[in-house]
C-alpha cells in the first residue's frame, strides 16, 4: 500500500488537523481513526481536535502515536467561543489543512480555519437525511446552516455516500468541489476465519453447523432492532435451530426494550445480546448472514465489514447500502419485517456451498471496489491538491460518476 501511494503523492509531508464532534463509538469516528491509523506517517503529521472531551476511542488513536486534543465543549450547550478558542490553536499550529467531520463540526472548524489565516478546510457529510422524527433539531438546524455556507466556507465537500450527496444537494449545498467517497475497508482485519466460526459457536453453547443471523450495530432507532427482531420471529418459524448474535452500545440483556421485543416476537431463547465488542472482526467472521435493518444509513460499515468476511447481507434499502451489496446480497424495504425476514430465509435456504460462494463475490467486491488503500489514496490526493492549491484539472463529479459505474 505505501509503495503505491508514494508513486501517486508528492513526498513532502502534509499536517493535518482533523476536528470532530467527540471520540465516542460512532461510524463517523471510526472511520477516521481507521483512516488515520491508515496513513503512512511520513506522507502526513495529523492530529485531532475533538470538541467534547474523552470518548471510547481516544485511547486506540493515542496508541497509534496520533495527538488529539479537547476544546472541552459541554454536549447540547452551544458555545460560540470554542470557534475563536479553536482559531488560535489552529493558528499557532499552522496545519496545511482542516478537516472536519459531521455537521457541528463542520461549521466550528470550518469558521475557525477561515479566522486563521484562511487555512483550506474540507468537510466531511455522513449522513443521508436528517428525519424530523428521529433527529435533533438543533443538528437539523446546522445542517441547514452548512448548506447556506456551503459554497463560502469549505475549499472541498466529502460526501460519504451518493446518496447523501443528492439529498444534501436538496438542502443547499453547493460546494463548487464536491465529491464521494465512500468507506474504506480492512480486508486483512476483517477476513474470512473459519477457527473463529468454530470458537465463537463455542463460546454461546452452540453447536458447530447451527446457523446464525448477526446485527452490529448500536442501540438507535436509525439501526431498528425493532424490525430486526420481528423479522426473526418469522424467520425461525422456517429455521427452528437458527440464533441471533447482537453486538454495539446499549444492545445488552439490560436493555429492557430490546428483551420486550424479542419476548413479543417470540425469539427471546434465540438472542445473544453481546454488549459492545472489541472482537467485531471474529464476530462477524462467525456468521451465515449479517442484517443491516435500518432505517437510515449513508455507507454501512458493518456491512462492508461482513462482506470483507465473506459473510452475504441482506440490507435494507438506505443510503449507498444498495450499490454496496451489489448482486452479493439481499436488498429489502425499509422498515418492512416480512420483507427482511424473506430475505434472511432466502440466504438461509441456500445450501452450504452456495451460500459460500455467494460470500467469496461478497468478499471480492469489498477487495477490488472498497479496500481501505484505495480510499486512504482518495484522501491523500484531494488533500494534496488542496494544499498544494492544485486541482490538476480533476472534475470530482466526474471521477465519481465513472467510480459508480
Amino acid at each position: 500500500m505505501i509503495r503505491a501511494l508514494r508513486q501517486t503523492i508528492r513526498p513532502d509531508r502534509l499536517r493535518i488537523t482533523h476536528v470532530i464532534g467527540s471520540l465516542d463509538v460512532g461510524g463517523a469516528e471510526r472511520a477516521l481513526c481507521s483512516l488515520v491509523a491508515s496513513i503512512d506517517p511520513a506522507l502526513a503529521e495529523m492530529k485531532i481536535v475533538a470538541l467534547i472531551s474523552g470518548g471510547a476511542l481516544i485511547d486506540s488513536v493515542r496508541r497509534q502515536g496520533i495527538e488529539v486534543e479537547t476544546l472541552a465543549m459541554r454536549p447540547g450547550r452551544p458555545d460560540p467561543s470554542a470557534v475563536v478558542r479553536l482559531a488560535r490553536r489552529l493558528r499557532a499550529d499552522r496545519p496545511d489543512l482542516v478537516v472536519t467531520w459531521m455537521y457541528h463540526a463542520n461549521l466550528i472548524g470550518g469558521l475557525a480555519a477561515k479566522l486563521a489565516d484562511r487555512i483550506p478546510v474540507v468537510w466531511n457529510i455522513r449522513h443521508t437525511w436528517l428525519d424530523p422524527r428521529r433527529s435533533k433539531r438543533s443538528t437539523r438546524w446546522i445542517a441547514r446552516v452548512g448548506g447556506a455556507l456551503s459554497q463560502r466556507v469549505p475549499d472541498a465537500v466529502v460526501y460519504v455516500a451518493h446518496a447523501a450527496q443528492e439529498s444534501h444537494a436538496a438542502l443547499g449545498y453547493a460546494c463548487p468541489h464536491s465529491s464521494v467517497i465512500p468507506n474504506g475497508f480492512d480486508s486483512d482485519q476483517f477476513r474470512p476465519d473459519p477457527a473463529a466460526r468454530r470458537h465463537v459457536r463455542h463460546e454461546l453453547g452452540l453447536a458447530p453447523t447451527t446457523k446464525l443471523v448477526g446485527l452490529v450495530g448500536r442501540f438507535h432507532p436509525d439501526k431498528d432492532h425493532g424490525s430486526f427482531l420481528a423479522a426473526a420471529g418469522r424467520v425461525r418459524l422456517s429455521n427452528p435451530q437458527a440464533r441471533l448474535l447482537l453486538c454495539g452500545e446499549g444492545v445488552s440483556p439490560e436493555n429492557r426494550q430490546l428483551t420486550a421485543w424479542a419476548d413479543q416476537n417470540g425469539v427471546r431463547d434465540a438472542c445473544h445480546f453481546l454488549g459492545p465488542r472489541e472482537d467485531v472482526p471474529r464476530l462477524a467472521a462467525a456468521l451465515d448472514v449479517a442484517v443491516c435493518a435500518s432505517l437510515t444509513e449513508a455507507f454501512p460499515r458493518a456491512v462492508g465489514e461482513a462482506m470483507a468476511c465473506g459473510v452475504p447481507c441482506v440490507v435494507t434499502d438506505v443510503g449507498d447500502a444498495a450499490h454496496l451489496v451489489g448482486n452479493t446480497g439481499r436488498v429489502v424495504p425499509a422498515g418492512d419485517p416480512a420483507a427482511l425476514a424473506a430475505g434472511v430465509c432466502e440466504l438461509l435456504a441456500l445450501d452450504e456451498g452456495a451460500r459460500r460462494a455467494l460470500g467469496r463475490r461478497a468478499r471480492e467486491r469489498i477487495v477490488e471496489n472498497f479496500s481501505q488503500e484505495r480510499v486512504v489514496a482518495r484522501h491523500l490526493g484531494l488533500w494534496r491538491q488542496l494544499a498544494t492549491g492544485r486541482w490538476s484539472g480533476i472534475d470530482p463529479q466526474r471521477h465519481d460518476r465513472q467510480h459508480a459505474a
